[in-house]
């Protein structure tokens, strides 16, 4: 569908703002106004871009005043019609980012640790293995790295190896 076929005029902008105003996505505004999706959306982010030109820019500012002034209309509406919900839902809701008036935001589920012994990990044993065969050559050292090993793993307290699971 080219895209060329359609042009942004006032009055297209007009009735889009007032589609949106009145409660339609945008997108469905500018379908119920002949303009495709596609072709809608492409001429919103010409008109977001910095130093965008009319008639795009014109187009993208009423379009998002329009989508703020229906999100609004219907935030005072359910805040005078339904005010717990209101609060629980809307505006008025706590969030990570924004104090509100409802209950404070609940506490993240932090990852459940366990006890590891690192020592026993197949990353770590591949390590060990490769030592061990390093020092074939000289008995002496291998038999104190073994030593060493086996002494460590014996006497480390499991909470010294926790990792995230």
């Amino acid at each position: 569908m080219a895209a060329l076929r359609f042009q942004v005029t006032e009055a297209l902008i007009r009735d889009i703002a007032l589609r949106v105003q009145g409660g339609a996505f945008p997108h469905v505004a500018a379908e119920a106004a002949g303009v495709p999706t596609e072709v809608f959306h492409d001429w919103m982010e010409r008109g977001s871009r910095p130093g965008a030109r009319d008639p795009y820019r014109a187009l993208a500012e009423r379009v998002r005043h329009a989508h703020g002034h229906a999100r609004c209309m219907a935030e005072i509406a359910l805040c005078k019609a339904d005010p717990k919900a209101w609060l629980l839902n809307g505006p008025g809701k706590n969030s990570d980012s924004l104090p509100g008036w409802s209950a404070p935001v609940k506490g993240q589920a932090k990852p459940e640790r366990r006890a590891v012994n690192l020592l026993l990990e197949p990353q770590m044993q591949a390590l060990l293995a490769s030592l061990l065969e390093v020092l074939a050559p000289f008995p002496e050292a291998r038999a104190a790295l073994a030593g060493a090993l086996a002494a460590r793993q014996a006497s480390q307290p499991p909470e010294q190896g926790i990792l995230p699971e």
